[in-house]
């Protein structure tokens, strides 16, 4: 019986009756978690759960006036749209790009935003990714509907050489990353 990606529970009774280990099972999957935000980490070869989070409010983000209203207004935007992305042969996907030092409330945004959208996040520390063949074993088996955050994207290394990045605005932390 598979709970989420990686987490299998074997159940053995003693007899023929399964009765029981049935209602445990109908039991569990009524708990209400509505006030809790579902994380999971990359191990290298899979998804390990590392548990519940309790969802944070977006008041307890400190943001420009206005900034967390246009990103959630664009995931809303975006999510209905699977249908239209389909007609023109385009991956369903959103990219964001959230930029500034350590500490100023990058993860927590997403982790906020996660909340509100009742989706599961998936953390992928690039450190923890070996190669190509690695990261799209990672990308491929997320479900559809949850949201990955990359973490630590400066400390990885590529094998082309870094291009100098323009030094625009660095008030917003907010950067639209172009499908396909």
């Amino acid at each position: 019986f598979s709970l989420s990606v990686r987490e299998k529970f074997h159940f053995t009774t003693l007899g023929r009756n399964h009765n029981r280990i049935k209602n445990l099972l109908v039991e569990a999957n009524k708990i209400d978690h509505d006030d809790q935000l579902r994380i999971q980490m990359w191990s290298g070869s899979h998804w390990d759960s590392i548990g519940l989070k309790m969802k944070r409010p977006a008041r307890s983000l400190i943001l420009p006036a206005g900034q967390y209203e246009r990103i959630r207004q664009d995931i809303a935007w975006f999510q209905p749209s699977r249908e239209c992305y389909r007609a023109r042969g385009l991956p369903y996907r959103r990219g964001l790009l959230f930029s500034g030092n350590p500490g100023t409330g990058k993860s927590s945004l997403v982790h906020v935003l996660a909340g509100d959208f009742d989706l599961p996040v998936y953390v992928l520390n690039l450190s923890s990714v070996s190669g190509d063949n690695n990261l799209m074993a990672a990308f491929s088996s997320v479900p559809s509907k949850s949201i990955i955050l990359i973490e630590d994207v400066d400390a990885a290394s590529f094998s082309v050489a870094r291009q100098s990045q323009p030094t625009g605005d660095t008030k917003s932390p907010l950067r639209e990353v172009p499908n396909g």
